[in-house]
């Protein structure tokens, strides 16, 4: 049984791929340079990042969780943050026109000038740490030398929150610097982007363990716990900064494609969406979890706040280029519509994204305690 289900996750992971790569094949050319496959890259970026955050509480701060959930569960969360990436690099290299020629030139490049170079090297930089640290993990569990090592199990987890910082940080400049689209230019998307990973990344997660280990009513009691106040927490953060946002373009050239978000022809997405379902519902939701206990409650707010965390990457993204300023310095508006190239290379990367995660869950020892008996590290 275990045999037939990895071969069914080998042929998803292919097929996947497959996919995706007839959707490079069949590419268009779009209204926007930067439209779905951007935005699903960014997305997974923020799970993979966001995720990494939720991690470092017990890496880096040794906060074991109620009932020391964050302990019980730690390999899980970090093999979630190494395989969700993976479709983030997937989608960017697959946007690139030649991208077998231009991975290795943006990487090697030395563009330091270029924000576009340094997010090459930051996620090859937190993806190897992560692995590294993973690999850490799952041989400290039949190495009394490495388990010794704190320092090194401390300097490897610092690593990866530095780099996951910088990369969020980073991330959002890459938007931020272009004065060509007002509701972009800025250092507010730097901060935002951080708030919005970590729920995200958190929820997330939290699907996925929770899910994994229904079964386990400890750690599914302890796990709404803790995700919950994670979510109540960065969801008010998230608020007060997109609050400060939306104020600060009322005062300027932003307003232009802001006030279409808030007020004109995007105003439903957002207000029904990214608010009302996203916010105010994941809050009341969480608060219900959280003092009640009620797993039920955490989910459907994790499902949530993966939705609309989606949907408000989607229409900073795409709406700020469709309200733009021409290089006249005059107002544009543009009408857009995800092409099926960009539908199946989403489509391939998510397929592939989920085989690879279940591959892992079940090759891997993620369980507190259980030591690799295969190959190194595998079970």
């Amino acid at each position: 049984m275990r045999g037939l289900l990895l071969a069914t996750l080998l042929i998803a992971l292919v097929i996947g791929f497959a996919i995706a790569l007839y959707g490079y094949m069949v590419m268009e050319v779009h209204v926007i340079p930067w439209g779905l496959i951007v935005v699903g890259y960014t997305f997974f970026a923020l799970v993979a990042t966001g995720s990494s955050i939720v991690n470092s509480l017990y890496t880096i701060f040794h906060y074991r969780g109620p009932d020391s959930v964050l302990e019980k569960v730690i390999k899980y969360g970090v093999w979630f943050s190494l395989a969700s990436i993976v479709p983030a690099w997937m989608l960017i290299l697959l946007d690139l026109s030649k991208p077998l020629a231009g991975a290795p030139l943006i990487m090697f490049s030395f563009a330091i000038h270029s924000r576009i170079y340094w997010m090459a090297v930051l996620y090859a930089l937190f993806g190897i740490f992560l692995a590294l640290e993973l690999i850490y993990m799952i041989r400290s569990e039949v190495s009394e030398r490495l388990r010794s090592l704190k320092i090194l199990e401390l300097t490897l987890a610092s690593l990866v929150l530095l780099v996951t910082v910088l990369v969020h940080s980073n991330l959002g400049q890459v938007y931020g610097t272009m004065v060509s689209i007002p509701g972009w230019f800025g250092a507010h998307l730097a901060p935002l982007f951080i708030a919005s990973a970590v729920l995200i990344g958190a929820s997330g997660q939290a699907i996925y363990i929770t899910l994994y280990k229904w079964r386990d009513v400890i750690v599914r009691s302890a796990a709404t716990t803790l995700y919950g106040w994670i979510y109540i927490l960065a969801t008010l953060l998230y608020v007060f900064l997109l609050g400060w946002v939306v104020i600060t373009a009322w005062y300027g050239p932003a307003w232009i494609s802001w006030s279409e978000i808030v007020k004109g022809a995007y105003a439903l997405e957002f207000w029904l969406v990214e608010i009302l379902l996203g916010v105010i519902a994941v809050l009341a939701l969480s608060a219900y979890a959280v003092t009640k206990r009620t797993y039920t409650a955490m989910l459907v707010a994790s499902i949530l706040l993966f939705i609309a965390g989606f949907a408000s990457k989607y229409s900073l993204i795409v709406h700020h280029q469709l309200i733009a300023l021409t290089p006249a310095g005059t107002p544009m508006r543009l009408s857009y519509t995800p092409g099926f190239d960009e539908i199946l290379m989403m489509v391939g990367a998510i397929i592939a994204y989920i085989a690879l995660l279940l591959l892992g869950t079940l090759l891997l020892p993620l369980e507190q305690g259980e030591k690799p008996r295969r190959l190194w590290i595998f079970r």
